[in-house]
Protein backbone atom coordinates (compact mmCIF):
# COMPACT_ATOMS: atom_id res chain seq x y z
CA UNK A 1 0.00 0.00 0.00
CA UNK A 2 1.32 3.66 -1.13
CA UNK A 3 2.11 6.20 1.51
CA UNK A 4 2.89 9.76 1.22
CA UNK A 5 4.62 12.18 3.72
CA UNK A 6 2.34 15.08 3.90
CA UNK A 7 4.62 17.73 4.94
CA UNK A 8 2.14 21.20 4.73
CA UNK A 9 0.35 22.84 7.62
CA UNK A 10 -2.17 24.25 5.36
CA UNK A 11 -3.10 25.06 2.04
CA UNK A 12 -6.25 24.03 -0.14
CA UNK A 13 -8.12 21.82 2.25
CA UNK A 14 -5.25 19.54 2.53
CA UNK A 15 -4.31 20.12 6.31
CA UNK A 16 -2.08 17.70 8.23
CA UNK A 17 0.36 17.61 10.67
CA UNK A 18 4.00 18.02 9.68
CA UNK A 19 5.65 14.43 8.88
CA UNK A 20 2.41 12.70 9.02
CA UNK A 21 2.62 9.66 7.03
CA UNK A 22 -1.04 9.16 5.52
CA UNK A 23 -2.14 6.39 3.67
CA UNK A 24 -3.46 6.74 0.20
CA UNK A 25 -6.58 4.28 0.78
CA UNK A 26 -7.43 7.09 3.52
CA UNK A 27 -9.24 10.18 2.42
CA UNK A 28 -6.41 12.72 3.21
CA UNK A 29 -7.94 15.59 5.48
CA UNK A 30 -10.11 18.63 4.12
CA UNK A 31 -10.95 16.38 1.24
CA UNK A 32 -14.11 14.08 0.06
CA UNK A 33 -14.01 11.15 -1.92
CA UNK A 34 -15.43 10.98 -5.35
CA UNK A 35 -16.09 7.09 -6.03
CA UNK A 36 -15.11 5.99 -9.58
CA UNK A 37 -17.91 5.27 -12.22
CA UNK A 38 -19.95 6.51 -14.17
CA UNK A 39 -22.58 9.89 -14.38
CA UNK A 40 -24.77 11.50 -16.84
CA UNK A 41 -22.81 15.04 -17.72
CA UNK A 42 -24.56 17.75 -19.38
CA UNK A 43 -28.24 17.98 -20.27
CA UNK A 44 -30.54 18.49 -23.19
CA UNK A 45 -28.76 17.17 -26.59
CA UNK A 46 -25.00 17.62 -24.41
CA UNK A 47 -26.44 14.33 -22.22
CA UNK A 48 -24.11 11.68 -22.12
CA UNK A 49 -22.43 9.15 -19.86
CA UNK A 50 -19.17 9.38 -18.45
CA UNK A 51 -16.67 7.47 -16.72
CA UNK A 52 -14.05 8.74 -13.92
CA UNK A 53 -11.42 7.34 -12.08
CA UNK A 54 -11.89 8.17 -8.02
CA UNK A 55 -10.40 11.30 -6.84
CA UNK A 56 -10.54 13.44 -3.59
CA UNK A 57 -12.35 16.94 -3.86
CA UNK A 58 -11.17 19.52 -1.66
CA UNK A 59 -14.39 20.17 0.86
CA UNK A 60 -13.57 23.55 0.51
CA UNK A 61 -12.42 26.91 -1.73
CA UNK A 62 -9.20 27.88 -1.55
CA UNK A 63 -9.05 30.23 1.07
CA UNK A 64 -7.68 33.99 1.49
CA UNK A 65 -5.24 32.52 4.53
CA UNK A 66 -4.37 29.52 2.50
CA UNK A 67 -2.88 31.43 -0.59
CA UNK A 68 -1.36 33.35 1.99
CA UNK A 69 0.49 30.71 3.06
CA UNK A 70 1.61 30.10 -0.74
CA UNK A 71 2.67 33.42 -1.54
CA UNK A 72 4.74 33.67 1.32
CA UNK A 73 6.47 30.11 0.85
CA UNK A 74 7.12 30.46 -2.92
CA UNK A 75 7.70 33.80 -3.41
CA UNK A 76 7.09 36.32 -6.23
CA UNK A 77 3.11 35.51 -6.70
CA UNK A 78 1.59 37.91 -7.93
CA UNK A 79 -1.33 38.81 -5.09
CA UNK A 80 -4.70 39.41 -5.27
CA UNK A 81 -5.60 43.25 -6.04
CA UNK A 82 -7.60 43.53 -2.92
CA UNK A 83 -5.03 42.83 -0.56
CA UNK A 84 -3.13 45.29 1.08
CA UNK A 85 -0.14 45.19 2.08
CA UNK A 86 1.12 41.72 1.37
CA UNK A 87 -1.74 40.34 3.14
CA UNK A 88 -5.68 40.08 2.71
CA UNK A 89 -8.44 41.92 4.29
CA UNK A 90 -8.47 40.55 8.60
CA UNK A 91 -12.07 39.50 8.64
CA UNK A 92 -11.91 37.50 5.12
CA UNK A 93 -8.96 34.89 6.41
CA UNK A 94 -11.28 32.13 6.12
CA UNK A 95 -13.41 33.35 2.78
CA UNK A 96 -12.56 32.32 -0.68
CA UNK A 97 -9.43 34.17 -2.43
CA UNK A 98 -10.14 35.86 -5.32
CA UNK A 99 -8.01 37.52 -8.20
CA UNK A 100 -6.31 34.90 -9.27
CA UNK A 101 -5.69 33.95 -12.49
CA UNK A 102 -6.00 30.39 -14.09
CA UNK A 103 -2.24 30.03 -14.71
CA UNK A 104 -1.47 31.44 -10.84
CA UNK A 105 -4.06 28.81 -9.66
CA UNK A 106 -2.08 26.20 -11.32
CA UNK A 107 1.20 27.63 -10.03
CA UNK A 108 -0.63 27.27 -6.36
CA UNK A 109 -1.61 23.83 -7.56
CA UNK A 110 2.08 22.85 -8.55
CA UNK A 111 3.78 24.57 -5.11
CA UNK A 112 0.88 21.87 -3.10
CA UNK A 113 1.78 19.12 -4.84
CA UNK A 114 5.48 19.77 -3.89
CA UNK A 115 4.53 20.47 -0.20
CA UNK A 116 2.27 17.51 0.11
CA UNK A 117 3.74 14.60 -1.83
CA UNK A 118 0.05 14.61 -3.32
CA UNK A 119 -0.99 14.96 -7.11
CA UNK A 120 -2.65 17.99 -6.85
CA UNK A 121 -4.60 20.01 -9.22
CA UNK A 122 -7.35 22.20 -10.56
CA UNK A 123 -10.39 19.46 -11.67
CA UNK A 124 -11.71 18.92 -14.71
CA UNK A 125 -15.04 20.05 -15.49
CA UNK A 126 -16.09 16.09 -15.71
CA UNK A 127 -14.88 15.92 -12.17
CA UNK A 128 -16.77 19.37 -10.46
CA UNK A 129 -20.21 18.24 -12.03
CA UNK A 130 -19.80 14.97 -10.84
CA UNK A 131 -18.77 16.29 -7.57
CA UNK A 132 -21.09 19.20 -7.69
CA UNK A 133 -24.21 16.81 -8.43
CA UNK A 134 -23.47 13.89 -6.07
CA UNK A 135 -24.43 10.16 -6.56
CA UNK A 136 -28.26 10.89 -7.17
CA UNK A 137 -27.48 13.42 -10.42
CA UNK A 138 -29.06 16.63 -8.48
CA UNK A 139 -30.11 19.70 -10.31
CA UNK A 140 -28.60 21.78 -7.58
CA UNK A 141 -25.82 20.49 -4.99
CA UNK A 142 -27.92 20.22 -2.33
CA UNK A 143 -31.03 18.33 -4.49
CA UNK A 144 -33.50 19.54 -6.94
CA UNK A 145 -35.36 22.07 -5.52
CA UNK A 146 -34.12 25.93 -6.19
CA UNK A 147 -33.28 27.14 -2.25
CA UNK A 148 -32.04 30.77 -2.39
CA UNK A 149 -31.18 30.43 1.34
CA UNK A 150 -28.44 27.95 0.71
CA UNK A 151 -25.65 29.90 -1.06
CA UNK A 152 -24.17 33.34 -1.54
CA UNK A 153 -25.08 34.85 -4.68
CA UNK A 154 -25.96 38.45 -5.87
CA UNK A 155 -29.25 38.30 -3.59
CA UNK A 156 -27.63 37.93 -0.54
CA UNK A 157 -25.50 41.30 -1.18
CA UNK A 158 -28.83 42.92 -2.63
CA UNK A 159 -30.71 42.35 0.27
CA UNK A 160 -27.55 44.37 2.71
CA UNK A 161 -27.47 47.34 0.28
CA UNK A 162 -31.37 47.64 0.23
CA UNK A 163 -32.11 46.02 -2.95
CA UNK A 164 -35.57 44.33 -3.96
CA UNK A 165 -34.77 40.73 -4.24
CA UNK A 166 -38.00 38.58 -5.21
CA UNK A 167 -39.13 35.12 -4.34
CA UNK A 168 -37.01 33.35 -7.08
CA UNK A 169 -34.42 35.24 -5.89
CA UNK A 170 -34.00 37.68 -8.78
CA UNK A 171 -32.65 41.21 -8.48
CA UNK A 172 -34.02 43.39 -10.78
CA UNK A 173 -32.21 46.77 -9.73
CA UNK A 174 -28.59 44.43 -10.14
CA UNK A 175 -26.96 46.11 -13.19
CA UNK A 176 -27.45 49.48 -11.98
CA UNK A 177 -26.01 48.88 -8.94
CA UNK A 178 -22.98 47.60 -10.38
CA UNK A 179 -22.51 50.72 -11.36
CA UNK A 180 -22.13 52.90 -7.81
CA UNK A 181 -19.62 53.99 -6.08
CA UNK A 182 -20.92 51.61 -3.59
CA UNK A 183 -20.02 48.46 -5.39
CA UNK A 184 -16.80 49.78 -6.47
CA UNK A 185 -15.81 50.06 -3.19
CA UNK A 186 -17.31 46.53 -2.17
CA UNK A 187 -15.26 45.19 -5.09
CA UNK A 188 -11.85 46.73 -3.74
CA UNK A 189 -12.49 45.29 -0.64
CA UNK A 190 -12.88 41.84 -1.93
CA UNK A 191 -16.48 41.35 -2.87
CA UNK A 192 -19.14 40.19 -0.83
CA UNK A 193 -17.60 37.01 -0.54
CA UNK A 194 -18.58 34.60 2.83
CA UNK A 195 -16.48 32.20 4.84
CA UNK A 196 -16.38 29.14 3.20
CA UNK A 197 -18.08 26.84 5.45
CA UNK A 198 -21.18 29.39 6.14
CA UNK A 199 -23.60 27.45 4.30
CA UNK A 200 -23.79 23.47 5.50
CA UNK A 201 -27.37 23.64 3.96
CA UNK A 202 -25.97 23.53 0.44
CA UNK A 203 -23.72 21.13 0.02
CA UNK A 204 -23.13 18.18 -2.27
CA UNK A 205 -24.18 15.01 -1.63
CA UNK A 206 -20.42 14.23 -1.67
CA UNK A 207 -19.96 16.81 1.31
CA UNK A 208 -18.06 19.68 -0.54
CA UNK A 209 -19.23 23.19 0.50
CA UNK A 210 -20.18 26.00 -1.84
CA UNK A 211 -20.14 24.10 -4.77
CA UNK A 212 -23.26 26.94 -5.78
CA UNK A 213 -22.23 30.32 -4.88
CA UNK A 214 -19.58 32.35 -3.20
CA UNK A 215 -17.11 31.69 -5.92
CA UNK A 216 -16.82 30.54 -9.57
CA UNK A 217 -14.34 27.99 -9.79
CA UNK A 218 -11.74 27.37 -12.13
CA UNK A 219 -11.53 23.98 -13.96
CA UNK A 220 -8.94 22.75 -16.29
CA UNK A 221 -10.52 22.69 -19.15
CA UNK A 222 -10.73 25.08 -22.31
CA UNK A 223 -14.25 25.77 -23.35
CA UNK A 224 -16.19 24.44 -26.12
CA UNK A 225 -19.26 24.29 -26.78
CA UNK A 226 -20.18 20.70 -28.32
CA UNK A 227 -17.23 19.31 -25.65
CA UNK A 228 -19.50 16.02 -25.39
CA UNK A 229 -18.37 15.39 -29.42
CA UNK A 230 -14.55 15.03 -28.50
CA UNK A 231 -13.33 11.31 -28.75
CA UNK A 232 -12.55 11.32 -24.58
CA UNK A 233 -15.93 12.77 -23.95
CA UNK A 234 -16.82 9.40 -22.02
CA UNK A 235 -14.17 8.51 -20.06
CA UNK A 236 -11.69 10.38 -17.90
CA UNK A 237 -12.06 13.56 -20.09
CA UNK A 238 -9.90 16.91 -19.94
CA UNK A 239 -11.97 18.82 -22.62
CA UNK A 240 -10.52 19.97 -25.65
CA UNK A 241 -7.02 21.04 -27.07
CA UNK A 242 -6.27 24.94 -27.20
CA UNK A 243 -6.44 24.42 -30.73
CA UNK A 244 -9.78 22.52 -30.68
CA UNK A 245 -11.44 25.11 -27.69
CA UNK A 246 -14.11 27.93 -28.92
CA UNK A 247 -12.95 31.50 -29.57
CA UNK A 248 -15.67 33.27 -27.41
CA UNK A 249 -13.14 36.33 -25.59
CA UNK A 250 -11.03 38.48 -28.07
CA UNK A 251 -9.70 39.76 -24.78
CA UNK A 252 -7.97 36.36 -23.58
CA UNK A 253 -5.68 34.25 -25.46
CA UNK A 254 -6.23 33.33 -28.72
CA UNK A 255 -9.80 34.56 -27.57
CA UNK A 256 -9.67 31.26 -26.14
CA UNK A 257 -10.94 30.60 -22.42
CA UNK A 258 -11.18 28.53 -19.40
CA UNK A 259 -14.12 26.82 -17.75
CA UNK A 260 -15.67 28.61 -14.66
CA UNK A 261 -18.20 27.11 -12.49
CA UNK A 262 -20.49 27.41 -10.07
CA UNK A 263 -21.61 30.71 -9.41
CA UNK A 264 -20.66 33.51 -6.88
CA UNK A 265 -21.47 36.09 -4.85
CA UNK A 266 -21.66 38.18 -8.01
CA UNK A 267 -24.04 35.67 -9.89
CA UNK A 268 -27.75 35.08 -10.30
CA UNK A 269 -29.46 32.38 -8.79
CA UNK A 270 -29.99 30.55 -11.77
CA UNK A 271 -25.92 29.99 -11.99
CA UNK A 272 -26.34 27.65 -8.90
CA UNK A 273 -27.98 25.24 -11.02
CA UNK A 274 -24.81 22.06 -11.50
CA UNK A 275 -25.65 22.18 -15.23
CA UNK A 276 -24.93 25.88 -15.79
CA UNK A 277 -21.68 26.34 -17.53
CA UNK A 278 -22.57 29.52 -19.40
CA UNK A 279 -19.40 31.49 -18.09
CA UNK A 280 -15.73 31.29 -19.17
CA UNK A 281 -12.57 33.51 -18.38
CA UNK A 282 -9.40 33.78 -19.81
CA UNK A 283 -6.14 32.51 -18.22
CA UNK A 284 -4.16 35.31 -18.08
CA UNK A 285 -6.22 37.37 -15.60
CA UNK A 286 -7.66 37.47 -11.89
CA UNK A 287 -11.04 38.26 -11.68
CA UNK A 288 -13.45 39.78 -9.00
CA UNK A 289 -15.56 36.76 -8.34
CA UNK A 290 -13.52 33.38 -9.41
CA UNK A 291 -11.75 31.38 -7.23
CA UNK A 292 -10.67 27.88 -7.26
CA UNK A 293 -10.13 24.53 -5.39
CA UNK A 294 -8.37 21.66 -5.45
CA UNK A 295 -8.43 17.68 -6.15
CA UNK A 296 -5.90 15.04 -5.14
CA UNK A 297 -5.98 12.37 -8.45
CA UNK A 298 -4.31 9.32 -9.08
Amino acid sequence: MMTITRRSVVGGGLASVLGERISRAATPAGMVEIPAGDFTMGEGQGAHRVYLDGFYMAKYLVTNAEYHAFADAAGGVRLPRYWRGGTFPEDKANHPVLWVSWNDAQKYCAWRSRESGCAVALPTEAQWEKAARGPQGFRYPWGNHADPRNLNYNGLCARTYGLQVTADGQVPGWRDFTGTAEYRTLVDRGGYTTPVDAFPQGKSAYGCFDMAGNAWEWCVDWYMQDYFKLADAGRNPRGPSREQADEVNRAAEHGKCKVIRGGSWYAHFSSARSLYRQETRGPEAGYHSVGFRVVING
